[in-house]
């Protein structure tokens, strides 16, 4: 099987929706000071989400949930964690 990789364009669009995925999570839990762990407590229900919005296809939800492509998971989580605590310091600023 190929290996497939996803282009930057596809990271940021996926990276984009796990943050507003990420935001939604985050009112409804409240206060969480730990952003990296909310993002991978729901990482595997946001790609299911993102398939069934037709988000990402198959093939990404196969590649994002299949544990092969690790190092590219945890660059998705940690751009999203890193961006939604940005987004959160301005919005409480």
């Amino acid at each position: 099987m190929k290996k497939q990789i996803l282009n930057r364009a596809r990271r940021i669009v996926i990276t984009e929706a796990l943050i507003d995925y990420i935001e939604q999570c985050y009112e409804d839990k409240g206060d969480t000071k730990d952003i990296l762990y909310l993002v991978h407590e729901h990482f595997d229900d946001f790609v299911q989400w993102a398939y069934d919005d037709i988000i990402i296809s198959s093939a990404e939800r196969d590649l994002l949930l299949n544990g092969h492509e690790r190092e590219l998971t945890e660059r998705i989580k940690t751009e999203a964690a890193k961006s939604f605590s940005c987004i959160a310091e301005m919005n409480h600023s």
